[in-house]
């Protein structure tokens, strides 16, 4: 059935695509279907675009599977001077042309095998091949991503919906400079701390190669490099961690709020909580430090990795006393003047070196 009153005049290429990857409106999918019943024109242009985008791992979940004999009879319609795809084969024309096909494909097999296998594959490679260029050369002007990269320093920059984002060293972020309508998809390699502004309307979504996180407004880290285990800490909000199976179905999830930590593993790609945080998960990206019943041993460990000082005690059951505080962005001088105060111990300071003078902690 077609929809001959209906006009189409609105529907774009950024229409088209929103409604394959399912971030589109319920009105906007009403009017890419109708859209799509409009003609034969516009439902075959639809088509390719679904396959093609499909074929190049761009669409995410699947919707169909791979025809990969309608692409071998293509291959042969045109490497036989025939315009099949033009207009509907008559019977006899897919009489005279399955004989043909079974006469070139006698002649010749290797190991057992008929050609038309291998030129199956070839077809279905070529397909892939020049459709994805002509699919990238038709959405270039809408859909060239802006890259942002971080080398051997941490860099900050901001998106376009107004987030804020630190690459940590060795991260690479690819970003629309303009979100849709209906989300806001980044692609992200390595390491990057996000503060997204809140859009109920927008989803943020993050694409990284073991899983998807996704969130509405909030401030997270994201760990994802290559061959590692894809990590998400959240500091403030609610996020989604995600793993898909090859056909882009979820598999399994797990949302993550405040203080907590998610894992995607490498090795099964399964998919967990972790309860246990280090104070400095995100150190490198906002300064900031959480100890919670924390041992000062492990305390001086973790700043002597952020910090140019050294320390020594009076008494090693100093090292004992367990620190429940936070520290954003303190200087040492500061660090160390807090902690002796919280156990009501004396500090001496020469240059960077500090020590620590009390009774210490045994009892807790």
């Amino acid at each position: 059935m077609r929809y001959m009153q209906y006009d189409p005049s609105h529907i774009d290429q950024r229409m088209l695509l929103l409604y394959l990857l399912d971030e589109i409106s319920d009105q906007g999918r009403h009017d890419v279907e109708a859209w799509i019943n409009y003609s034969a024109d516009n439902e075959q242009t639809f088509r390719e675009l679904e396959r093609v985008w499909r074929e190049t791992g761009q669409l995410n979940p699947v919707p169909v599977a791979v025809d990969i004999d309608r692409g071998w009879k293509r291959m042969m319609a045109r490497m036989e001077g025939e315009t099949r795809d033009e207009r509907p084969e008559t019977r006899d024309e897919r009489r005279v042309g399955a004989k043909r096909r079974s006469r070139f494909i006698g002649r010749a097999r290797v190991k057992g095998r008929s050609l038309r296998v291998w030129y199956g594959v070839a077809a279905a490679v070529l397909v892939l091949f020049v459709g994805s260029t002509l699919l990238r050369n038709w959405l270039r002007s809408d859909f060239e991503p802006l890259v942002i990269e971080s080398f051997a320093e941490v860099v900050f920059d901001t998106l376009g919906d107004g987030s804020a984002v630190a690459l940590n060293s060795d991260t690479r972020i690819l970003t629309p400079e303009t979100f849709t309508d209906t989300a806001r998809v980044v692609e992200l390699d390595g390491e990057a701390f996000f503060s997204v502004e809140e859009d109920h309307s927008k989803p943020f979504v993050i694409q990284a190669k073991l899983g998807q996180i996704r969130v509405l407004g909030t401030e997270f880290n994201v760990k994802a490099y290559p061959n590692e285990d894809l990590e998400v800490v959240v500091e403030s909000g609610l996020v989604e961690l995600a793993v898909y199976d090859s056909l882009g179905q979820k598999t399994d999830a797990v949302l993550l709020a405040d203080g907590e930590k998610g894992m995607i593993s490498q090795r099964d790609q399964a998919v967990f909580k972790i309860s246990d945080l280090e104070p400095d998960e995100v150190f490198w990206a906002n300064r900031k430090l959480i100890f919670k019943q924390t041992a000062l041993s492990k305390v001086f460990e973790l700043l002597k990795k952020h910090y140019e000082f050294d320390f020594s005690v009076s008494q090693e059951t100093i090292l004992a006393c367990l620190l429940s505080t936070s520290f954003t962005n303190e200087s040492i001088e500061q660090i160390m003047a807090v902690i002796a105060a919280s156990f009501e111990l004396d500090l001496k300071q020469n240059g960077n070196r500090f020590e620590l003078i009390g009774g210490g902690c045994e009892d807790e």
